[in-house]
């Protein structure tokens, strides 16, 4: 079983199952973390999934290890892997992470998913 965030997760074969999830969050927590995906989609079964990624996708295997990835870069990630949004605090303002660890498979992208923003 695969998760992925929303803007990520494209098709999938006749085979593949997948749902929309709410991330088991704090009302409070949810308000304080604007620019975290607060819902994902999460597949099962058996066949492809079309993900969609910017740039090159990147397969990082866990073995009980953490790491922490920009949340514009974390694609997906499998079962067996924990996933916890962060919020990153710098003197230059706050920034938004995810830490994964456990066991299993994260992917992440190369370059950052950017907002479509109009020039005057």
């Amino acid at each position: 079983m695969w998760s992925c965030s929303l803007v990520d997760c494209f098709s999938c074969d006749g085979g593949v199952n997948y749902k929309m999830v709410r991330q088991s969050r704090k009302l409070s927590e949810m308000l304080l973390s604007a620019s975290v995906n607060h819902f994902m989609m999460e597949t099962t079964g058996v066949g492809s999934t079309l993900i969609t990624s910017c740039g090159a996708l990147h397969e990082i295997e866990l073995n009980g290890e953490t790491i922490v990835v920009d949340n514009t870069h974390a694609v997906a990630w499998t079962t067996g892997v924990t996933f916890e949004p962060r919020v990153l605090w710098a003197e230059i303002g706050a920034g938004f992470i995810y830490e994964f660890s456990g066991t299993g498979k994260v992917l992440v992208q190369s370059n950052c998913r950017v907002t479509p923003t109009t020039s005057k």
